[in-house]
């Protein structure tokens, strides 16, 4: 009677471990579906090539700086968070869009949500700079927290 209970035990490990693995493989698949990237400041990521790539785009601010963004591989979905320190490096780099609500973006997923903020749909279209450049761009003016966001 004995090997019936390690046989028992035996399955229920390998249940496990193929349970783990598929765990694993699922978080590995994740993570190659939506790297994440973040540069110091606008020069780091000219450097790295992240603009010439396409995954920074060409409209970003010189002060820009903390940059963190996001994108899907396969929908090329695209979500970056950055800081701006002169607002004024943003006139006439996008089509200003006052009082625009924009379609909020999809979550970039529980990875990011550290620094994709969950609030950013309770934003202020009224007193936040709101603009299409392509893709939405919208800028908390008390922090300047920029949020970008792109279905292409």
């Amino acid at each position: 009677m004995r090997w019936y209970l390690a046989a028992g035990l035996g399955i229920l490990v390998g249940a496990v471990l193929v349970a783990l693995g598929f765990m694993l493989f699922h978080v590995a698949c994740l993570a190659y579906e939506r790297p994440v990237t973040h540069f110091a400041n606008l020069t780091e990521a000219r450097d790295a090539g992240a603009i010439e790539r396409g995954w920074i785009p060409s409209f970003m601010p010189a002060s820009s700086e903390e940059i963190r963004e996001v994108h899907d591989i396969d929908t090329n979905a695209q979500w970056m968070r950055f800081r701006v320190a002169d607002l004024g490096e943003l006139d006439g780099v996008c089509e200003e869009r006052l009082s625009a609500r924009p379609a909020l973006p999809r979550d970039p997923g529980r990875a990011h949500s550290r620094w994709w903020p969950g609030r950013l749909g309770e934003y202020d279209p009224e007193t936040w700079h709101t603009a299409w450049c392509p893709g939405w761009l919208v800028v908390d003016p008390e922090t300047n927290d920029a949020y970008h966001w792109n279905s292409r």
